[in-house]
């Protein structure tokens, strides 16, 4: 089990890198228990991803849901646990083919605590833009600028962490883009299936 104490620290660190401060991968802990109770970051963030999920149930041009509400939920769900499993699994032979197998815990246990900010933000930007206070252009606008600085933080933290060049860092972001967009696209594709 995974400690407050140990949480804060954790998420002291990924805002440490998300400040460019690349002494932020030193608060972590980079052996195979920290690099396991990384991935309670996932629990940490989910409050935010079930904000985003339900901002987007709100918005009227949204795909539209043709399953029962537990199979959505369930479909969810799995999504959400795929999403967090699909990239570390990738990057385990990533890593290898590089030849930074050496940096492969240190990174994904970064990478996994460093993910709750970017969930965090688009989960009040969410929020936000379901009750009306922020108008839905200006919306648009914040979540472009958002997503931006979110690839740019993971390029980062895929250079210093595995000590590789702007190429291989943008590489890496491409594919954890590019799962993320597959275990998402699959999701709403099951859950707006035609009855």
């Amino acid at each position: 089990m995974i400690g407050g104490a140990e949480i804060a620290r954790n998420l002291q660190g990924a805002f440490r890198l998300a400040a460019r401060d690349p002494s932020g991968l030193q608060t972590f802990d980079t052996g195979i228990d920290g690099f396991w109770r990384s991935f309670f970051a996932g629990v940490v963030a989910l409050p935010f991803y079930v904000a985003v999920l339900a901002a987007g149930q709100a918005a009227p041009d949204d795909m539209p849901v043709t399953v029962t509400a537990t199979a959505y939920v369930l479909t969810q769900a799995i999504a959400y646990v795929c999403g967090w499993f699909a990239f570390p699994l990738a990057m385990l032979y990533v890593t290898r083919f590089i030849g930074r197998e050496q940096s492969y815990l240190s990174y994904i246990t970064a990478a996994n605590w460093c993910s709750v900010i970017p969930l965090g933000i688009f989960g009040v930007l969410a929020l936000l833009g379901a009750s009306g206070t922020i108008p839905t252009g200006i919306l648009g606008i914040v979540y472009f600028g958002v997503l931006v600085w979110t690839l740019m933080f993971h390029w980062f933290v895929a250079r210093v962490a595995l000590q590789i060049n702007g190429i291989g860092a943008a590489g890496i972001v491409a594919l954890d883009l590019l799962l993320g967009l597959m275990v998402s696209g699959a999701a709403d594709a099951i859950v707006s299936q035609p009855i």
